[in-house]
């Protein structure tokens, strides 16, 4: 069974594989993971607008045996250390400086998290994958587009071919142009896409080796993956309406991109070039715009 010590934590770890009728009972906790250990299974089932019965499953689905169990549990990690617990969201009449502690609290607490799962060898599978491809492909859908762009470019900066197309057509595209020699990285926090299963299908029958970043290692993109890496993200204490929060996304690729330049051939020299031509003002492309023939004035 998972650590009591995080009742938020472990509910996130599953949330995306709960059914609807769990999932309100995952938000109302949620919401009120201070005052949990008050009410009776009775009572959340009536203020989640759910069935006892339905508590009683998703209770199961946390890895507890009963109620009973999951309220004693709460009671220890109470007893104990008070930092493992996560912090409630303030209300609406808390100050500003309340909801940025809340923010920061939050947020530290998924990176340490994302980063206390993390496999090793899944990252330096990763790393290892990278530096031999010819082309790293990165996709995504959604939110994940623009930072699977973001990580083509980082890549690229370290002196490695990476694209990143704009487009969930364009991926599929590129998909069908990939090789074994290729490497395709799908990034993903629901874990569930049937753009990007059919991106991840046309990369199979090429034989191009595929790794997923993800919050959702249980469904259909992780089966599709040869290497799977597991983030935790805690966005719904944050908002549960919206989803944006990407941090463990972004510290995972971030690591990735750290141990690339530590192996990758003179990275600086490299990335200095790299800014040199994005520098327009640069002297060695001032003196390139004054040796070039100028255009001939139109008649």
């Amino acid at each position: 069974m998972a650590s009591p010590t995080d009742l938020a934590g472990i509910i996130l770890g599953v949330y995306y594989n709960l059914s609807p009728s769990e999932k309100l009972i995952a938000d109302y906790i949620l919401k009120h993971n201070d005052c949990i250990d008050t009410l009776s299974a009775k009572e959340i089932a009536e203020r989640a607008k759910t069935s006892t019965a339905t508590v009683s499953r998703f209770i199961r689905t946390l890895g507890f045996k009963n109620y009973a169990e999951l309220k004693f549990s709460l009671s220890q990690s109470k007893d104990g250390d008070e930092t493992k617990n996560s912090p409630s969201l303030p209300s609406k009449k808390g100050s500003l400086e309340d909801l940025m502690d809340f923010m920061h609290a939050t947020i530290t607490q998924e990176l340490n998290d994302t980063a206390d799962i993390l496999s090793a060898k899944d990252i330096a599978q990763i790393v290892r994958l990278i530096l031999k491809a010819d082309i790293t492909a990165v996709v995504g859908v959604g939110n994940s587009l623009t930072l699977a762009q973001s990580t083509a470019f980082k890549l690229t900066q370290a002196g490695l071919r990476s694209v990143a197309p704009s487009t969930s057509d364009a991926s599929n595209l590129l998909a069908l142009s990939l090789t074994s020699y290729d490497f395709l990285i799908v990034l993903s926090l629901s874990g569930r896409s049937r753009r990007l299963s059919a991106i991840m299908d046309a990369a199979r029958d090429a034989g191009t080796p595929i790794a997923l970043i993800t919050g959702n290692d249980q469904d259909e993109l992780a089966k599709r993956a040869d290497i799977v890496v597991k983030v935790t993200t805690r966005d719904r204490l944050l908002s549960t309406e919206v989803r944006y929060s990407q941090l463990s996304l972004v510290y995972v690729i971030d690591l990735i991109v750290f141990l690339l330049l530590q192996y990758s051939n003179s990275p600086g020299d490299h990335m200095r070039l790299f800014d040199q031509y994005l520098d327009f003002d640069h002297p060695s492309n001032a003196q390139a715009d004054e040796g070039s023939p100028e255009k001939p004035a139109s008649s």
